[in-house]
């Protein structure tokens, strides 16, 4: 469950790596799932045959 002093203002969205974000088209954007790392490192393991 999130907690409200994780809302940042979204012009520290790009520096930072975790918060909580709202976007009027998006909505609440959790920062730390939304980097794309967990996608990337999965790919990585398809191309090295590992799944």
């Amino acid at each position: 469950m999130s907690k409200r002093s994780e809302i940042i203002d979204g012009n520290m969205a790009d520096k930072s790596a975790y918060g909580l974000v709202y976007t009027e088209i998006s909505g609440w954007i959790d920062l730390g799932h939304a980097q794309g790392t967990n996608i990337r490192n999965l790919w990585a393991q398809m191309l090295r045959g590992e799944c």
